[in-house]
């Protein structure tokens, strides 16, 4: 298949799993130049950019974001995918993928289907990548490629013509796969994602296939909106972060909270617990890494706690690997979500996670296999568990160990690859399925009526 990944999010993810595809794939990708320099090491750069062709984009301001995304349904069709698949993005920059779904892609699919047919010599000009190479730049900056590289001149053109009649239900638009990752928004987000509600669900609905992280986000996802009923999957989030090597925990009883400090991430239930720890006269240390709106709440209290100790900045991605590796178990004291990134991070640093019962959550933390579950708010019950971590010895290690082998197995991005591929052919079988009805629906329409015969009495 010829597949295009976006994302002006989740760059890692778009990564990992364009090198897996690749493997038996053509894949191309596009992906915000702001999230790739987050998040790419320099080491998945330079693998990425070897193993597919990267294209880096802006990432849209909102007052241009639907124009961005007509130009990036435009640079997409030269393509011509079978499946464009997208990262579904927060905020403003949703309304950048209103166009894809409509995109019409299907001039570069007949010349590509004619290219290969005996008895048709090939195209004198080949509209791909190659004819154009001033286009490998931002995606922003490729305007009509017929009118930059001149239309390809085919033999046969009354019969190029019926073979795009004839071939026009295979020749149909590619699929549309669309990651969803907060299929409901988190606490404090929802003010802000109403402002977008229309353009998400719009997207959303004109999918051809949906895919979540869990089966309890399957069930929710289908609540929410049932006219996707059949065409949500799920996929589990694959691991992150450097994996090749994973050491034992350093038994210093430290723990890790780390990313975006929102107010669902509940900082607040992990001060609560430090409090519960310290009056005990337990030796521990709580890391806090990265900034957010939450911190700056709760900040006056974080400073109380000498056993709290604090990293407010963005967390380059050549340092996380170091960071995961210094602690023993990683808290993800969730209030609620849906999946988390961190938790697929600390399984391939081989770390033991605590984590809430929210989401899908314990669909991958399993309680006293890889990790440890508390219910969400919870403090007593989150102190109890990090006590654990720090009065059973070997436990972290036990746990680090079982969280390393589902990073290499079930969620390893081979696996997550072939599932994914699982999800596009369906998404292919059931559009063309949807386009053939329409097309019975539309001729029936048009036909002309039946008058009744006279009456035979």
């Amino acid at each position: 298949m010829r597949i295009v990944l976006i994302g002006l999010h989740f760059a890692e993810i778009v990564a990992r799993l364009a090198l897996a595809l690749s493997r038996d794939h053509d894949v191309e990708v596009y992906v915000a130049q702001p999230a790739a320099d987050r998040e790419w090491t320099q080491a998945l750069r330079r693998e990425t950019e070897a193993a597919v062709r990267v294209v880096y984009l802006p990432h849209p301001h909102r007052a241009w974001a639907l124009w961005h995304g007509w130009r990036l349904a435009r640079a997409v069709t030269r393509f011509a995918p079978d499946v464009v698949h997208v990262q579904e993005a927060a905020g403003w920059t949703v309304w950048a993928f209103l166009w894809l779904p409509r995109a019409n892609f299907s001039w570069r699919r007949i010349e590509r289907r004619l290219s290969s047919w005996p008895g048709l010599s090939r195209p004198s000009t080949r509209l791909d990548h190659a004819s154009c190479p001033e286009e490998t730049g931002s995606a922003w900056a490729i305007g009509d490629h017929r009118r930059r590289c001149g239309s390809a001149s085919m033999a046969g053109t009354s019969l190029a013509m019926t073979a795009s009649v004839v071939s026009a239900p295979a020749l149909a638009a590619p699929a549309f796969v669309l990651t969803v990752h907060d299929p409901h928004p988190h606490s404090g987000d929802a003010r802000a994602r109403a402002r977008t509600r229309w353009a998400d669900m719009r997207v959303r609905r004109r999918a051809d296939g949906v895919i979540v992280h869990g089966e309890a986000l399957v069930r929710a996802m289908e609540a929410q909106e049932p006219s996707l009923l059949g065409r949500i999957h799920a996929v589990p989030h694959g691991a992150l972060g450097v994996a090749a090597r994973a050491s034992p925990p350093p038994g210093k009883g430290r723990f890790l909270m780390f990313g975006r400090l929102q107010a669902y991430k509940g900082l607040g239930t992990l001060l609560d617990a430090v409090e519960i720890l310290t009056a005990q006269n337990r030796r521990f240390e709580v890391l806090i890494a990265g900034t957010g709106d939450d911190l700056e709440r709760r900040r006056a209290r974080v400073a109380c706690f000498a056993t709290v100790k604090l990293d407010e900045r963005y967390i380059p991605a050549e340092d996380v690997a170091a960071l995961f590796g210094s602690c023993d178990a990683v808290v993800t004291p969730y209030l609620d979500a849906t999946q988390s990134g961190v938790g697929a991070l600390a399984f391939a640093a081989g770390r033991a996670v605590i984590a809430t019962d929210v989401g899908a959550l314990r669909e991958v933390v399993r309680d006293g296999e890889n990790g440890l579950i508390v219910p969400a708010g919870d403090a007593l019950r989150l102190a109890e568990a990090m006590a654990r971590i720090l009065d059973e010895p070997g436990l972290a290690a036990q746990l680090g160990r079982c969280a390393r082998e589902i990073a290499e197995g079930e969620l390893s991005w081979t696996g997550i690859a072939e599932r994914t591929v699982r999800v596009y052919q369906t998404a292919r079988e059931a559009k063309k399925e949807r386009r053939r009805l329409g097309s019975l629906l539309k001729a029936a329409a048009s036909a002309p009526p039946i008058h009744p015969g006279p009456d035979l009495d």
